[in-house]
């Protein structure tokens, strides 16, 4: 049942004091021809703040003053069931819902407030009150709104039409219109339960809120159901909230209305879970449309504005997760959305949902993701646009540039060049059959005064390293002391800062007075700087490093005669003439063997005709023969060194005395030792 307080801010009077607040100019008696007089509100008015606030304080207090005589529950109904002037509650009798209300508008009379605009589905307790105390429409929580959406329908078709309020109907129209009209008979009989379920909802041990969308040409709608389960496992489904809205007339595409529908759906959603007191344990969401789960799902394309507002008011209250698929022979909300005949609403899946919420398996427990099909053919996705920058470096003549040529006279022809293509691009060369036009590479020398022009141009690079000085020398005549060309004395000619001296007077040109022309100013720090980030002159500049010597061995230190210790060598060859002949002369090439004293440094020598084992086993009976044996023979790892050792039989090791009967030094007691060739210090006994 619902009720309704009637004119609810005028029942509240304002205080004497407070009525210069509200005045206003009308005309004298409500008679237009009247002059305007002025007037005080006694009542409070809509658009004044503290209104609403008012308004409610004194229901309250009405309420609470008739609780004494009329009972708690009806304190408790205008406290816990009104909204503003609106009351809204469920009894399970209709006994207790006309004694509830009588006791009500009892209450509130006694504090001038009259309950009126009483409305209920029990035909009992509207024919408990008088006629003027119903209300004129009666608000039925969209339970036949998959009707009433064709009267909608059918008024938007007249209204659209270009015809006068005083017109006629057309005869179609009519006949369309009278038949609706006449069909809502059927709802006669129409029985649909106060209660959602048979046993009280804190009994149950799992509630579930589902919710159904879906959208034509013609409407939107969606439509709520609690799915409840007891403990003996006994599953009920009832009818809590249904609503539907025409399309709007721009017609916009199927899946934006379908995601208008699920918007819709969202909004029913929150208007329940704020209203009841009860809070399920789950909240789905159904819908026969895969484009719009798409859209839900979404986490990476980007849409237009119209589909990204949707989707982005869906994805504020709610989880991709909870939405779910629904075949469209299984979704109440069709019926509401395509307009039902009242005759057919009870054969419908309206009140009741669709079977599957009825069965312990329902048909989202398996379902899959959603991913956008073919996201470049859909016009609400927005395209994915890659934008890539192209910078243009704009390359000018600075100092940095200089840097690129490693001398004075490659930097000066490559000024000179650019002056030359410039000059070209002018038309400055001569006739018009000139080749040296535009951007070309000339062979040509450059010419002497181009040469003079680009040291000019390089020269004023100093306009840019020193503005301040060049300034401070056109208005002054001199730099400021703390400029590091102060110590030059420097002066300005030409636009050039030159540097100065004690020759200005001299009737000397400045090439003479400078043969370098050039001052480079921090020069010998540049150099620096150049000489110590070069590695090769770092190297060049090096120190020079002493290598260590190594400790002289115990044979250089010996006290025994001369060539006791002998290191063997050989020479170099040289060309001697072996003989002379008429017809010319023969040349053989002959060597030497140094033997060389460890200890003294004495050198013998000794000519060999060859290389071989014979040769150096001869040298060594000569030398032996002259000197007297030596104790140990050095040498390197010669060919002829190592095969005369092992004809001799000698000891490499030179650790052990063997006595050689291959020879005619058989007598001659020998220890020999063996060196690398790059030992030559220990060949020859230099330690």
């Amino acid at each position: 049942m619902t009720a309704d307080i009637q004119q609810m801010f005028h029942c509240f009077i304002v205080r004497e004091d407070h009525r210069n607040y509200l005045r206003f100019l009308w005309y004298g008696d409500n008679d237009t021809s009247k002059d305007i007089v002025e007037y005080r509100m006694r009542v409070r008015v809509f658009g004044n703040s503290p209104s609403p606030a008012v308004a409610i304080y004194g229901l309250h207090r009405a309420a609470r003053e008739g609780e004494h005589d009329y009972g708690e529950d009806t304190r408790e109904f205008v406290t816990r069931h009104f909204y503003v002037d609106d009351g809204l509650k469920s009894l399970p009798t209709a006994t207790e819902a006309i004694d509830l209300l009588q006791r009500t508008q009892a209450s509130l009379a006694e504090s001038n407030l009259r309950l009126h605009k009483i409305a209920s589905n029990s035909g009992a307790v509207m024919e408990a009150f008088p006629t003027n105390d119903h209300a004129t429409s009666m608000k039925d929580f969209g339970l036949g709104a998959s009707i009433t959406i064709q009267g909608g329908a059918l008024l938007r078709e007249l209204t659209t039409e270009a015809c006068s309020w005083d017109k006629p109907l057309p005869e179609e129209k009519l006949k369309e219109l009278e038949a609706w009209r006449d069909s809502l008979q059927e709802l006669k009989n129409l029985h649909i339960p106060r209660t959602y379920t048979s046993k009280s909802l804190t009994k149950m041990r799992r509630t579930e809120l589902c919710v159904f969308s879906d959208a034509s040409t013609k409407a939107i709608a969606a439509v709520a159901y609690l799915r409840t389960l007891d403990n003996d496992g006994l599953i009920e489904v009832g009818f809590i909230l249904g609503k539907a809205k025409l399309a709007p007339r721009s017609q916009p595409t199927t899946p934006r209305l379908e995601l208008c529908a699920a918007v819709l759906a969202v909004e029913i959603v929150e208007l329940i879970l704020n209203e009841i007191d009860l809070t399920p344990d789950a909240v789905n969401f159904y819908c026969d449309s895969k484009v719009v789960l798409r859209y839900i799902y979404n986490e990476t394309k980007r849409f237009y504005v119209y589909v990204h507002n949707r989707v982005q008011r869906i994805r504020q209250s709610t989880q991709p997760d909870q939405w779910h698929y629904v075949p469209t022979e299984h979704n109440p909300a069709d019926h509401a959305s395509r307009a039902l005949p009242a005759s057919q609403l009870t054969s419908t899946s309206w009140f009741t949902g669709p079977t599957f919420l009825c069965k312990s398996t329902q048909i989202h427990e398996n379902q899959i993701h959603f991913e956008l099909v073919d996201p470049k053919s859909d016009a609400d996705i927005r395209p994915e646009v890659k934008s890539f920058i192209t910078q243009a470096e704009v390359r000018q003549l600075t100092p940095q540039r200089f840097e690129h040529f490693s001398t004075w006279n490659s930097l000066l022809r490559g000024i000179a060049c650019l002056i030359h293509v410039a000059r070209s691009f002018k038309k400055e060369l001569g006739s018009e059959t000139n080749k040296c036009a535009g951007w070309h590479q000339c062979s040509k020398p450059r010419t002497p005064d181009e040469l003079a022009q680009a040291e000019s141009i390089i020269i004023s690079v100093q306009r840019e390293v020193y503005p301040n000085e060049i300034t401070a020398l056109k208005k002054k005549g001199d730099v400021p002391g703390r400029s590091s060309l102060s110590e030059l004395n420097p002066m300005l000619q030409e636009e050039i800062t030159k540097v100065g001296g004690r020759l200005r007077h001299a009737q000397l040109d400045r090439g003479a007075i400078r043969a370098s022309s050039l001052w480079i100013v921090g020069g010998k720090r540049l150099i620096s700087s150049v000489l110590h980030k070069c590695v090769t002159c770092k190297k060049l500049r090096g120190k020079t490093e002493e290598q260590q010597m190594a400790d002289l061995p115990a044979e250089r230190l010996s006290t025994l005669p001369p060539f006791s210790y002998v290191g063997l060598d050989v020479s170099r060859p040289w060309m001697v003439v072996m003989r002379r002949t008429r017809g010319g002369q023969a040349n053989n090439k002959c060597w030497a063997i140094l033997f060389t004293c460890m200890s003294t440094r004495a050198v013998h020598i000794k000519v060999i005709e060859s290389m071989d084992a014979s040769s150096c086993i001869n040298a060594l009976n000569r030398f032996f023969t002259i000197r007297r044996p030596a104790k140990q023979l050095r040498s390197d790892c010669g060919t002829n060194f190592i095969r005369a050792s092992n004809e001799l039989k000698l000891d490499k090791n030179g650790s052990r005395v063997l006595e050689s009967s291959a020879t005619s030094l058989n007598k001659v007691v020998l220890g020999y030792s063996i060196r690398p060739t790059l030992h030559t210090w220990e060949v020859h006994g230099n330690g």
